[in-house]
């Protein structure tokens, strides 16, 4: 009979269990006082190790409840006792002080706890749901497990507090003279009359663009799925898109093979003016590239955005949807519709469908600040 299968008989029945790292401990009970002690050994041990290399950081947890053979939640708890008394308590000392720590989940958040929650949020929104249980603790003394913080911040607020990917702001977007220019382009936006005021941009847009999803790995085989695209699908292009509060067409755009250079956008914005999409007396608002600044055109009156301003402009907005909804196309279903340029197509179709009650929410975004007058 192997170890294994002994082992199993002994167990069957009985009300002990083994744990993930082949320790063993008796349901619905902790672990006794000496195992309490080799687990705060063990740790500190290592943190010495680290301040020792004159490095920061914290000792690997799962490496700890490996070599002693507990649960990986059993090493945290003992971390947070070193870390608020300074030693581990004894199970009397813990049924003494009912407001010490007893386990993820043995209390529940008040709304001073909630408060601190939220400024940990403000104070460093990438910060771990982890990270989030050790400084509530550290502040209130409140100790709960990790999906609590986590039903907390997806429900308890305004707003669900999703991971998102943060928008990235360069430092000079503060400089003076750039605070300066934000002002004045606001100062003279507040003076204009929206229904004319129209903004433009340019996109590359790659045909592996529209292969750019996630697939499962095959839960039976483990394999990696493969993906057969299109033959052009390293084919590039490049649209140049207008946006206008116009009911007509809140999207103009055009798409061609290759890049854009300032002869080829001059080109687009007579274009748009020709499909009377940009109007006389219209405000063509541009950001700062230099093949927009490349070529005169007396028709238009173009006013520039601030520097490191990509958020004033809706169609940065128009683009994000874009590419969203590109990862989203039924590739056999466009494939039989277009044998060639399929990403150009699928592009051509998403911008076509936007309407102008979608339009109206980009500007409201971007432009929330002027309030009633979208």
């Amino acid at each position: 009979m192997s170890g294994d299968v002994y082992m199993d008989e002994i167990l069957s029945g009985s009300n002990v269990a083994t744990n993930l790292f082949g320790g063993f401990y008796e349901i619905g009970k902790s672990y006794d006082i000496r195992t309490k002690a080799r687990v705060a050994e063990a740790y500190l041990s290592a943190k010495a190790i680290i301040l020792a290399r004159g490095k920061g950081g914290e000792p690997n947890i799962s490496n700890i409840a490996s070599d002693c053979q507990v649960g990986w939640d059993y090493v945290h708890k003992v971390r947070l006792e070193l870390l608020c008394h300074g030693r581990i308590l004894t199970p009397e000392e813990i049924r003494r002080n009912s407001n010490a720590p007893r386990g993820p989940g043995a209390q529940t958040l008040s709304s001073y706890d909630k408060f601190v929650i939220l400024q940990l949020c403000i104070e460093e929104p990438s910060r771990s749901l982890s990270g989030y249980r050790e400084w509530l603790y550290r502040y209130t003394g409140t100790n709960v497990s990790t999906s609590t913080i986590r039903r907390l911040l997806k429900h308890g607020f305004l707003y669900s507090a999703n991971l998102v990917k943060p928008n990235l702001v360069p430092y000079d977007k503060f400089k003076p003279d750039n605070v300066e220019k934000a002002i004045e382009y606001m100062t003279m936006l507040k003076c204009l009359d929206f229904r004319r005021v129209v903004f433009g941009d340019e996109k590359l847009l790659k045909g592996q663009e529209l292969f750019d999803r996630k697939a499962r790995i095959n839960p039976v085989t483990g394999e990696r799925p493969k993906q057969v695209v299109d033959s052009d699908f390293r084919m590039t292009h490049s649209i140049t898109a207008f946006t206008s509060l116009t009911d007509e067409i809140p999207v103009w755009y055009r798409i061609h093979e290759g890049n854009n250079d300032a002869d080829q956008f001059a080109r687009d914005i007579e274009r748009a003016i020709a499909h009377g999409f940009i109007k006389e007396y219209d405000v063509l608002v541009l950001d700062n590239a230099a093949y927009h600044r490349g070529k005169e055109n007396a028709a238009v009156f173009v006013l520039f955005l601030p520097a490191r301003a990509p958020e004033w402009n809706p169609v940065e907005l128009v683009w994000n949807t874009l590419v969203q909804r590109l990862r989203c196309v039924n590739l056999a279903e466009l494939r039989s519709r277009y044998k060639n340029n399929a990403a150009a197509h699928a592009a051509s179709e998403i911008l076509d469908g936007m309407t102008h009650k979608t339009v109206v929410k980009f500007y409201k975004k971007c432009y929330h600040i002027l309030g009633d007058r979208l």
